[in-house]
């Protein structure tokens, strides 16, 4: 029985040769301004005239593909991205990949930085593939977020390397009523990033150009354009292709949660809609029997328009964060003509159409209309789709500029980067795969189990638990003066030699004592001058692991320290601490 690292849905786009749509870039469509006619130019608001803004001022022919192909049917998941760190980086390293100087995980992919939309954890003490976990399951069927266009390739790379292990057929209607045949496909990760669909490892070669005629990619920009707007038919717009990507020249109902914007809140007729009503829960799942059959068919659903803002149970108690949050792809029941979801919301997706880098300080980008290069990235990615967090612009089929370099003006990819695959090749003869099974990566890995650490920069307390939240209540409170530290593991189960480890705090210095076993626990309890009782974790008795987390204590506060880095003994020595022995091991 073959084993597969994960599993992408492909929808077939037809009608090859279909010809481009002439348009101006972040003009708002109508049946005055497309098809743009460079020879009878639409008004339009003045621009001071530099070389950058007459870029944005050219006409662009977008849309154009000349083969058949097929089209991510949704969004790479965070789930799908952790499976893929944890088959290239079995070791948790995440060093910089060379030349393109990029990690494949960053701080902000971090909850205990990024406390309301960080997806990923890393545990620095773990079994080999399993060093990057989910912060939670919620997150599982979320886009991944926070990861640029580089980041991706590599991701492509991998899977063109490792390669498909089979495929399933089946035909599906489109919203327009003709068949479109959807694939899935199953494929390996394979630890080979640094070449494959695209040459990361050559710096002299051009940016991002793709090295095989036939396979997996990031869409183009004509490729993502096609399967977002062109219908194949008339529209009832003049032309064959849609404004909106919800098949639909009408702009989509955004999604609403209770904490979100209400019905008529915002400016513009979208958020006016009598369908924006709440239809989505406060974990971002869209209630999609909520939905309106009507607004499905009439103008669809989008996740934009900042209407969903939700938090995650772990989140800092009483702080909420200023961004609209995303929802599970595909939830907006809301395909574009080809089958495609989530093509008009959610995350910003890249294409492997670039522009060259403008290295724009923000009032400089904000002065022409530009987007700053926040990433300071070598070469720029155009980019489609609109965000959660933004206006309806982004939804457009114009929201496109020769002159910006990421497609998107104000550079909201920096936050919410996202990306689905295209496929092009020939699958008349697909395989079928009757017995596949998911390999042990496949499984989405959840960090309720990762202890992690904080450290007062006062004190030098270290503070060990397996409750997320607890952890990132310390981090949050300002006053607290706590950070985050790189000695997390996981909490050993009791069937494998785990024995409990209670936390408990000092009263006189306020930090914390660990101690093994609830007997132990009782005891110091007693003994008075500790408060607040809590099971920490469960860990190997000392000396029984491959790590062992030495207990440090200070004669004259009667403060303790905990850990397994050598920097720390050097430190905690320093200022007085002395060693006491092995508290536990991982």
């Amino acid at each position: 029985m073959a084993s597969y690292d994960i599993k992408l849905s492909f929808a077939r786009v037809g009608l090859p040769g279909n010809d481009g749509i002439a348009i101006r870039g972040f003009v708002p469509p109508s049946k005055k301004t497309i098809p743009a006619d460079p020879l009878n130019p639409p008004a339009v608001a003045p621009i001071p005239l530099d070389t950058t803004s007459e870029l944005l001022l050219n006409y662009q022919v977008v849309g154009g593909v000349p083969y058949e192909y097929e089209i991510g049917q949704f969004e790479i998941t965070a789930a799908q991205y952790c499976a893929f760190l944890n088959a290239v980086d079995p070791d948790g390293e995440n060093s910089k990949q060379p030349w393109t100087k990029v990690k494949l995980w960053n701080k902000k992919n971090n909850p205990l930085v990024n406390h309301f939309q960080g997806q990923i954890l890393h545990v620095d003490h773990a079994e080999e593939g399993r060093h990057y976990v989910l912060a939670d399951p919620l997150w599982a069927d979320k886009p991944m977020m926070f990861v640029n266009g580089f980041q991706y390739a590599y991701f492509v790379n991998s899977l063109t390397n490792g390669g498909a292990v089979g495929e399933k057929q089946r035909v599906r209607k489109s919203p327009l009523d003709f068949d479109v045949v959807v694939t899935d496909r199953f494929f390996k990760f394979s630890p080979t990033i640094d070449a494959g669909s695209y040459a990361l490892n050559d710096s002299n070669y051009a940016f991002l150009a793709r090295q095989n005629v036939e396979g997996l990619f990031l869409p183009s920009q004509n490729e993502w354009i096609k399967a977002a707007y062109f219908a194949g038919g008339d529209t009832g717009n003049q032309t064959n292709y849609f404004y909106f990507p919800t098949a639909s020249n009408k702009a989509p109902v955004p999604l609403f949660t209770k904490q979100g914007k209400k019905k008529g809140s915002a400016k513009g007729p979208a958020s006016e809609s009598k369908y924006a009503v709440v239809n989505v829960t406060d974990t971002g799942e869209v209630l999609v029997d909520d939905l309106s059959p009507k607004a499905i068919k009439k103008q669809g659903y989008s996740n934009y328009d900042y209407g969903v803002f939700w938090q995650p149970w772990y989140a800092p108690a009483g702080k909420t964060y200023k961004n609209a949050n995303v929802t599970d792809v595909g939830g907006s029941a809301s395909p574009s003509p080809w089958l495609a979801y989530d093509m008009g919301g959610n995350v910003v997706e890249y294409t492997d159409t670039v522009a060259g880098a403008l290295d724009l300080s923000k009032k400089e980008a904000e002065a022409i209309g530009a987007a700053e290069n926040l990433q300071q990235l070598p070469v720029s990615f155009r980019a489609h789709g609109g965000i959660a967090n933004a206006t309806g612009y982004q939804l457009w089929i114009t929201a496109t500029g020769a002159g910006d370099p990421y497609g998107q003006i104000l550079g909201s990819a920096y936050e919410y980067g996202g990306a689905r695959l295209s496929f092009v090749g020939d699958s008349s003869s697909a395989k079928v795969s009757k017995r596949l099974k998911p390999s042990d990566i496949a499984d989405s890995i959840t960090g309720q189990k990762v202890v992690t650490r904080a450290d007062s920069v006062d004190s030098l307390d270290t503070h060990y638990s397996s409750s997320l939240g607890e952890t990132i209540s310390l981090l949050a409170a300002k006053e607290s003066g706590y950070v985050s530290m790189p000695s997390s593991f996981y909490s050993v189960p009791k069937e494998k030699g785990g024995r409990p480890y209670y936390s408990m705090t000092h009263d006189a210095t306020g930090t914390s004592r660990i101690v093994r076993g609830q007997k132990r626990m009782k005891q110091m309890m007693e003994s008075g001058g500790y408060s607040d009782p809590v099971k920490a974790f469960q860990a190997l008795l000392p000396g029984k692991g491959e790590v062992d987390f030495v207990s440090y204590f200070n004669p004259e506060s009667g403060a303790y320290g905990y850990s397994e880095l050598e920097a720390d003994a050097i430190g905690f020595a320093a200022i007085g601490y002395v060693a006491q022995g092995v508290a536990w091991s991982v």
